[in-house]
């Protein structure tokens, strides 16, 4: 019976090592960790010696097989914190439970002491008032001493800081440029000169803070030997100080050292050079348990800290509140894990991501989507290259389904296909048609970047014989047409032949002549190339930028009354991926304002008919390897 017992505990041991041995399939590769398992049996029932096993254990192994718990307390700068913790947990390989925003600062601490949570950032100041009940007048004034003294009470409680940031997110008086630029730097010279100009200032203050006995208003005039008439303290609510104060309706306001509209709105923190408010430095803050169990998590999460001083924390919180145009709520502000994770990018601390990149399946967009390609990975992202993945259908319906990231999309495909525009009434204009693509298709979150010069629309020909008599413009064709009795000959293919509205018979309209019905050869559009080519007839259909075009000697006639629909080309990326990498868009539009007319017809011919001129000779060259010359010639890949 025991020797049953035995060998289906080892069984039970083997599955058990076994099982944590795929989980170290994909953990990091980190030096193993040996732990020896001994099974010892009762002498007096055997006689055998103790059996022991050895099973290489790696750390990450564990760390991928134990959930770490992160929260943050529920404003802007503390999601912003919480959810930079999730993300280089993550990116660190560990599994990651995300509680950020659970509540009050009262709330989070709780669920830390209760073992609800594993970590979360806490700040200096408030662990030692609320936390630890020390009165604020008892705090030391220099950084250092608070953060040891937060330190040192709290490792008695089971928890460990981890290394501090170095803003310092307290109680502020802020001023305008006027008074800035007045010399009025730090509260020091607002006392002086409020003392030496009989206090003309008024001051927009929350209640909260007046009323404060240690560190509010009567604390601070103390400290520094002045005060406001009581008839120039107008109360409000902090969010309205601010604006109070943009308004000029008073001139020194109470805030938070880093609250996002300070810097975006042009006020200064005034210096608190005698030290009067509380320092509140934030440190990630972990249960000693899990950190004995994971001592790796320190180098992971020490990192972050030394790239947050008040400026920059100042900056990522208004992203997230008041976004570029600076106002709340207009829609332009950014989610708090993309600027989270656009900032930890920035500063390598994250992997980074990979892009999906995709085109539609005929040469042009082929060539485009490999230089998107290609620079999106020379600016060190991964890329997962979807090139050729169909026509405009499906390629647009995979960019709104978030399938792909990023592809090359032209003005009049969005307007007429995607938004459905009649034809007709598509702007007349390259720039507004771009505009309106780019509104329309933003409600949508996709973000048109740069346009780039090239017109992929269709093209009247001519070959060099009656480009040399003069007819270069749609208009000569007209009136050489209208004076000869409408002699010429054109190759068009069927689809041209019969559209309604930007087809043959409305060009006729536009320009004011008509071929005779005998003189128009219909054909597909690869013989109207080489029917021109042959001498068949006198003018064909084209594309403006089809690489035969220049190859063989055609000349597009200038359509002087806009009457063929602008197709300029231009990114289009999914507003979410922007918003997390936001350096993406400096790459992304590297390259397409190069591309005119001529120069994107030359690398479309260098793909399909090769130096020869001839397709499938076998000289012509791949769609990668014209877009990567292109680009080194221009030299926007790293050697």
């Amino acid at each position: 019976m025991f020797r049953q017992r035995y060998f289906a505990f080892v069984f039970l041991l083997t599955l058990l090592f076994s099982n944590l041995n795929v989980y170290n399939v994909q953990a990091q590769a980190t030096a193993p960790i040996t732990t020896t398992v001994a099974i010892t049996t009762n002498s007096s029932l055997t006689n055998t010696a103790p059996i022991t096993t050895s099973v290489g254990i790696t750390a990450t192994m564990i760390a991928m097989t134990d959930t770490i718990k992160v929260s943050s307390k529920e404003f802007t700068e503390q999601l912003l914190l919480g959810k930079m913790l999730v993300l280089l947990l993550k990116n660190a390989g560990y599994t990651v439970e995300d509680k950020t925003g659970i509540g009050g600062s009262p709330a989070v601490r709780a669920a830390l002491e209760s073992g609800e949570v594993d970590i979360y950032p806490e700040y200096t100041g408030t662990a030692l008032t609320l936390h630890n009940g020390l009165p604020v007048s008892a705090l030391p004034d220099d950084p250092s001493r608070v953060y040891e003294l937060a330190k040192s009470l709290d490792v008695a409680k089971g928890l460990i800081w981890l290394a501090p940031a170095k803003f310092n997110d307290t109680y502020t008086l802020i001023v305008r440029d006027d008074l800035w630029n007045k010399g009025i730097k730090t509260v020091a010279t607002l006392a002086t000169y409020m003392n030496a100009n009989g206090s003309p200032f008024k001051l927009c203050i929350e209640s909260e803070f007046y009323g404060r006995t240690e560190d509010g208003l009567a604390g601070l005039q103390q400290r520094y030997g002045f005060s406001f008439k009581q008839d120039n303290v107008l109360f409000m609510d902090l969010n309205e100080t601010y604006d109070a104060l943009r308004a000029n309706q008073c001139d020194v306001s109470e805030a938070f050292s880093t609250d996002g509209r300070i810097n975006a709105w042009g006020f200064h923190n005034l210096d608190d050079t005698l030290n009067f408010f509380p320092i509140y430095n934030p440190a990630p803050v972990i249960r000693k348990d899990v950190l004995d169990r994971h001592p790796e998590i320190a180098g992971v999460l020490n990192q972050l800290g030394q790239y947050l001083d008040n400026t920059t924390m100042s900056q990522l919180n208004a992203r997230v509140d008041i976004g570029p145009d600076d106002k709340i709520g207009s829609g332009d502000e950014e989610s708090v894990e993309g600027v989270a994770t656009s900032f930890l990018q920035s500063k390598h601390l994250l992997k980074p991501p990979t892009i999906t990149v995709a085109s539609k399946d005929y040469t042009e967009q082929l060539i485009l989507g490999k230089m998107l390609a290609l620079v999106v990975k020379n600016a060190g992202y991964g890329v997962l290259d979807k090139t050729g993945t169909g026509g405009s259908r499906i390629v647009r319906q995979a960019i709104e389904k978030g399938d792909i990231d990023v592809y090359v999309e032209l003005t009049g495909s969005s307007l007429a296909v995607h938004n459905a525009l009649p034809v007709d009434a598509l702007p007349s204009d390259a720039d507004k048609a771009y505009v309106l693509a780019k509104s329309l298709d933003e409600r949508k979150g996709l973000i048109w970047l740069d346009r780039g010069p090239f017109n992929d629309t269709y093209a009247i020909m001519v070959r060099d014989d009656w480009w040399d008599k003069g007819i270069e413009k749609l208009d000569d064709l007209a009136a050489y047409m209208n004076k000869n009795d409408a002699p010429l000959t054109i190759c068009v293919e069927n689809d041209f032949f019969a559209r309604e509205h930007d087809g043959l018979p409305a060009l006729e309209q536009r320009y004011g002549f008509t071929f005779k019905p005998d003189n128009i050869l219909l054909m597909d559009l690869d013989s109207a190339y080489q029917g021109l080519r042959d001498k068949k007839c006198d003018i064909a259909e084209g594309f403006s930028t089809d690489g035969r075009g220049i190859a063989w000697g055609f000349h597009n006639l200038a359509d002087t009354l806009n009457f063929f629909p602008f197709y300029n080309p231009a990114p289009v990326v999914r507003k979410a991926v922007l918003a997390a990498n936001p350096e993406l868009k400096d790459a992304l539009n590297s390259f397409i304002h190069l591309l005119d007319d001529a120069t994107m017809s030359q690398l479309n011919a260098r793909v399909d008919i090769g130096a020869d001129g001839i397709a499938g000779t076998g000289d012509e060259e791949t769609p990668e390897g014209v877009a990567t010359s292109f680009l080194q010639s221009k030299h926007l890949l790293k050697p």
